[in-house]
């Protein structure tokens, strides 16, 4: 009888731990997902992919759980690129989908996400695959243009051997705020940087080479993304 008794106790406190987590994770899966203010979409290799394409991608994007738990935050707005590592042969490519909030949330913060989707067809881009996400937050530093261009500027100059580029490319980068989108073919090498004018930080940042071996460089470092597909 005594044993019985435990196996009672032990199953109720084992239900008083799992209900809790089991409801709210219900309640995560059946929160209403809100849209984006705005959703920006970059216009590099137009000859790869239309407009239909490019909100396949962000239809993949926003089913994922990251960006529902993301989206709480607040009002937001997402840019979503293209970026070749190899150019020139059939290399690595993958989506880059990048997400801020507009205002800062409760918790006096600016939050972003970043989401990487490899391509795993260069003569069909929207077969993709998720890769990672990358979750951040900053103070709210509202940078100008200037200073914005400024940051990029900086970031190139830091390593020129790497990115092959002088920091005055920086003034071709383009506002779509909060974003300040810097992209240059890789003809023979370019890059693609995403910087936060809400923030004043780089969000992601990436190399390309033609027919060469091109680097994930920020938020993470991932040497040699060009030949084949990883």
């Amino acid at each position: 009888m005594r044993k019985i008794l435990w196996v009672v106790i032990i199953a109720i406190l084992v239900s008083l731990i799992i209900a809790p987590i089991f409801y709210l994770e219900m309640m995560e899966r059946n929160q209403e997902f809100a849209e984006p203010v705005n959703i920006y979409f970059s216009n590099t290799y137009q000859w790869l992919y239309d407009n239909e394409t490019l909100r396949e991608v962000w239809n993949k994007t926003k089913n994922l759980r990251q960006v529902s738990r993301f989206s709480r935050y607040g009002n937001y707005s997402v840019l979503i690129t293209f970026h070749a590592y190899q150019d020139g042969a059939v290399g690595y490519s993958e989506w880059f989908v990048v997400a801020s909030t507009l205002q800062t949330s409760n918790d006096g913060l600016i939050h972003e996400l970043v989401i990487r989707f490899k391509v795993n067809d260069i003569r069909n881009v929207k077969n993709t695959t998720f890769v990672k996400s990358y979750e951040g937050s900053s103070n709210l530093n509202i940078t100008s243009l200037e200073d914005g261009k400024k940051t990029i500027g900086e970031f190139i100059a830091q390593d020129p051997n790497q990115y092959w580029l002088g920091p005055s490319y920086s003034e071709e980068a383009k506002a779509q705020y909060p974003f300040l989108f810097l992209f240059v073919g890789p003809y023979d090498f370019g890059i693609t940087i995403i910087s936060n004018l809400n923030t004043g930080k780089i969000m992601i940042a990436a190399t390309g080479i033609w027919s060469g071996t091109g680097d994930l460089v920020y938020p993470e470092f991932i040497k040699d993304l060009g030949t084949g597909f990883h």
